[in-house]
């Protein structure tokens, strides 16, 4: 039997030249055969089947021409066809075998897509909850961003306030500086015409105390000159008094030299 199923494989198909095939070869192999395709055994089914009719479509045409020259001829035709219903039986056999080797392969597979969309479904559940870990903990970092955000917000807006503030007080204290810059070349012009007329004013103060100098110069002499006329007049008041004592002791001298006079011409007459 292993024997025509390497001939069933040989004609079929000249990869499987160097592979003997056994039914207990194929149930080992159970992936091979269920991953070939129904196609591809079908046409080694049918390739061999027809092999076979064109060898017994032949076989009577050479039996009839070659019968007078070949005496063997009937016994290997007779050969032929036994191997011939050896090899349907044996055709026959391997469809039922792959039949059923289809329906294990298709239930292995179904167990084992199973168990693959068992471990698929574990896995999405696996990154299910990891999502939902994942969407638990970005909620969380967008409610904190959020809040940033707002804080963020609130800062920029007091910068601003301050900022807003800060452009104001520098506009005032600008123009204040302005102000002051004016006021500060007014007052230099001031300190100019103050320092010019203070140099006139200490000009006028120098010759003011030249003049006072002469002044009080002239002063001095004059007082001399005072006090050397009230000397004077002191010396003369002392005179007009002696001569006023004088005056009248000679007025009361004469007084009485009139009255002795009187009583001289008295007695006279």
């Amino acid at each position: 039997t292993s024997e025509h199923v390497d001939i069933v494989f040989t004609s079929g198909d000249s990869k499987y030249n160097d592979i003997p095939v056994s039914p207990v070869d194929l149930r080992a192999d159970k992936t091979s055969q269920s991953s070939m395709s129904d196609e591809s055994i079908s046409d080694i089914s049918s390739e061999s089947v027809i092999s076979d009719k064109e060898s017994v479509h032949i076989e009577p045409d050479f039996c009839r021409d070659g019968m007078n020259t070949f005496p063997d001829v009937t016994l290997q035709l007779e050969q032929c066809k036994q191997e011939i219903s050896e090899l349907q039986n044996v055709i026959e056999r391997l469809k039922r075998e792959k039949a059923h080797f289809e329906v294990e392969a298709s239930h292995t597979v179904c167990h084992s897509q199973i168990d693959q969309q068992r471990r698929e479904i574990d896995l999405y559940k696996q990154e299910h909850e990891l999502d939902l870990r994942t969407q638990t903990t970005m909620k969380l970092e967008i409610d904190t961003l959020r809040k940033q955000f707002e804080t963020a917000n609130k800062e920029k807006e007091a910068t601003v306030m301050r900022y807003a503030v800060s452009e104001m007080e520098v506009i005032n204290q600008r123009k204040e500086r302005e102000n002051l810059e004016k006021k500060y070349k007014e007052c230099l012009k001031e300190k100019e015409g103050l320092s010019s007329k203070l140099k006139t004013t200490m000009i006028e103060k120098a010759r003011i105390n030249q003049l006072l100098d002469n002044k009080c110069s002239d002063l001095a002499n004059a007082q001399r000159d005072v006090e050397k006329l009230k000397e004077e007049l002191n010396a003369r008041d002392i005179k007009i008094r002696w001569t006023q004592n004088k005056l009248k002791i000679e007025i009361e001298n004469n007084k009485e030299s009139e009255a002795q006079v009187e009583k001289l011409s008295g007695k006279i007459f």
